[in-house]
């Protein structure tokens, strides 16, 4: 079953990069990117098949800094 999570970050201010962080989360497979923005992603991904390690790393990777992981019910 997917899990829907809002991630806040800090440190991603450009168009660019916003562009970057989508690439590396489309780029991990099971993750759909629903909304991506300045400060924060909307997504969902496969829990039994993703690392959410991995989804941070996808942020981190451009400069970002993971604020908070939101999950959804």
């Amino acid at each position: 079953m997917d899990k829907k999570v809002v991630i806040e970050y800090d440190d991603i201010n450009t168009k660019e990069e916003i562009d970057r962080v989508e690439q590396n989360l489309k780029a991990i497979n099971g993750v759909k990117v629903h909304i991506i923005g300045i400060n924060t992603a909307e997504l969902s991904y496969d829990e039994n098949n993703v690392d959410g390690g991995d989804i941070e790393r996808a942020i981190e990777d451009v400069g970002g800094n993971v604020r908070a992981v939101n999950r959804e019910e």
